[in-house]
């Protein structure tokens, strides 16, 4: 227990230290954040080499209603600055995110909040998928603990949290969406991280729909953009969505790409 709160005091000082006195500010195409508790940090971000924004939250932060603001950057050389996600605003409160983008970034047309209504197919793979790890997990833990009947129960348990939680959240905010000719948002979830991206058309190297003959049948499909980031590459995926949800994105993209032709 002692080492656990020496833990998170040790982490909690080292965000603060690193965060300290953070400031933003933009001027003739570039950002610049100013950071450092015993070292001042200043890091200078072209916005041509902005690949897309993201919105985190995990779980804490979910629970205060705050948020993180990344950038995706891309990188002139392995010789320059390889970091690929930069971030422009470390706490913000949720409902200040708006007004924050559309400070920064004006020609983003950023809704308050994602309107879709999952579909209850998504949640029935997502659920699907969680139950074949879970029943293999609580397998496992009867099969070598089921002399302790608490403990197994316990854990069981926690197998239960640990696969359907993920599963649950993935399924309620997987989402794509155009906000216009030029930008697409896509919502997922990473464990328990909620995660949007607002990502130009510009900056997609190609899009890749996927499924299974199944899921074919049932005019259900996944979708995977591809974007530059940091040297290398990032991919942002939603999987279970409708069909025709996905169809008019590659439409879209396939239109853009014979433009740019």
């Amino acid at each position: 227990m002692q080492f656990s709160l020496f833990f998170y005091l040790l982490l909690s000082f080292i965000l603060f230290s690193k965060y300290y006195d953070f400031k933003l500010t933009e001027a003739k195409g570039h950002l610049e954040t100013m950071r450092g508790l015993f070292k001042t940090r200043k890091t200078n971000i072209n916005l041509n080499r902005v690949q897309a924004i993201l919105i985190k939250q995990n779980f804490l932060k979910r629970l205060f209603s705050i948020a993180t603001v990344q950038l995706v950057i891309v990188s002139n050389s392995t010789e320059d600055d390889t970091e690929e996600n930069v971030i422009i605003m470390p706490v913000i409160n949720y409902e200040k995110v708006t007004d924050f983008l559309n400070q920064f970034f004006p020609n983003i047309p950023v809704e308050e909040t994602i309107h879709f209504n999952p579909l209850t197919a998504t949640y029935f793979y997502k659920f699907r998928n969680a139950t074949i790890g879970m029943a293999i997990t609580i397998g496992l833990i009867v099969l070598l603990l089921h002399r302790f009947v608490l403990l197994t129960t316990i854990l069981s348990i926690l197998g239960l949290l640990i696969w359907y939680l993920p599963a649950y959240l993935s399924a309620k905010r997987s989402n794509i969406q155009f906000l216009n000719d030029k930008y697409l948002q896509l919502q997922n979830n990473h464990l328990l991280t909620k995660q949007i991206a607002l990502i130009p058309k510009a900056s997609l190297q190609f899009t890749k729909k996927s499924q299974s003959l199944w899921l074919k049948r049932k005019n259900i499909a996944n979708i995977a953009l591809n974007i530059r980031s940091g040297v290398s590459q990032k991919t942002f995926a939603v999987t279970y969505q409708a069909e025709n949800d996905i169809d008019s994105i590659m439409r879209w993209y396939k239109k853009t790409t014979n433009n740019q032709n």
